[in-house]
C-alpha cells in the first residue's frame, strides 16, 4: 500500500472541509487558487451511467519541480482507471409456482385404474384355479 492509498483511508473516516468537485462529460475536473501544497486527489463516490470507473488515489504538490529545477504552478495531472464497479444485481425472486413442463395427468388416473384391474383379474382368475 503506497501513501496516497493510506492518506485515502484516513480521509474516508474523518470529514474534512475540503475543495470538491464532479468531473464534467470528459472525466476532468479542474480546481482554481489552490494554495502551495500537497493534495490528496481521491474518487469518493462512483461515477453514475458508463462513468463507474474506480479510480487510484494519488498526491500532487503545488508547486510542481521539474527536472530542470524549475517550478511549475499550472499543474495537469492524469490518473489510469484500476477497475470497473460491479453492481450488485438482486437475485430473481423465484416463481409461486412450479411451472408445467408437460406433463399430462389423465394416463395416470387410466394407468392406476388399470393396474387395479388387473390385480382384481388375477385375484379371481387365482380364486377360479383352486
Amino acid at each position: 500500500m503506497d501513501l496516497a492509498e493510506a492518506m485515502e483511508k484516513i480521509a474516508k473516516d474523518y470529514d474534512f472541509d475540503v475543495p470538491s468537485q464532479e468531473t464534467d462529460a470528459n472525466g476532468r475536473v479542474s480546481f482554481d487558487g489552490l494554495e502551495v501544497g500537497m493534495y490528496l486527489v481521491m474518487q469518493d463516490a462512483k461515477g453514475k451511467g458508463d462513468n463507474r470507473y474506480e479510480l487510484t488515489p494519488f498526491l500532487l504538490t503545488i508547486p510542481y519541480r521539474n527536472a530542470d529545477g524549475s517550478l511549475t504552478y499550472d499543474i495537469s495531472a492524469d490518473t489510469k482507471p484500476v477497475g470497473i464497479f460491479k453492481e450488485q444485481v438482486p437475485p430473481p425472486t423465484p416463481p409461486r409456482r412450479i411451472p408445467q413442463t408437460g406433463q399430462l395427468w389423465w394416463p395416470v388416473a387410466a394407468l392406476g385404474a388399470a393396474g387395479v384391474l388387473f390385480v382384481v383379474m388375477g385375484m379371481v382368475r387365482r380364486s377360479r384355479n383352486k
